[in-house]
């Protein structure tokens, strides 16, 4: 789907025109090829855009940016995210990020399930073209 979505875009946008992509990915930074099959992540880096959480000012505040997943029944009373899957993405190199994940706090009270509004962080950016 990645290659099929970086293809789309490199057939129908012009290459100068500032592009985002955010959402799902469903890969992370960390993720390694497995023999001929590139991780998402990789295919899109790959492809010209930048992860904003790289020059994000932000990130010393949040060095890791995890967005997943809590438990899939949102019972867990500590969040359990442990990778970064949710992404934005741009192509263009003039402009600054600002990025924070939310979702690490629970509903209160604890005492009834679900303890979270969702398995994912929500992952909110703001980025100033120059």
């Amino acid at each position: 789907q990645s290659l099929e979505l970086v293809g789309t875009l490199q057939a129908f946008i012009a290459p100068d025109l500032p592009l985002i992509l955010l959402g799902d990915f469903n890969s992370s930074p960390e993720d390694e090829p497995i023999g001929p099959i590139i991780p998402p992540y990789q295919i899109i880096i790959g492809e010209g855009f930048a992860d904003i959480w790289d020059t994000n000012p932000l990130k010393l505040i949040d060095p890791e940016g995890l967005t997943c997943c809590q438990l899939a029944d949102l019972s867990n009373r500590r969040s359990e995210h442990y990778e970064r899957i949710d992404i934005i993405f741009i192509r263009d190199g003039s402009f600054l990020p600002l990025a924070f994940v939310t979702g690490r706090v629970p509903i209160f009270p604890l005492s009834r399930q679900p303890n979270w509004a969702s398995d994912h962080g929500g992952v909110f950016g703001l980025l100033n073209f120059r």
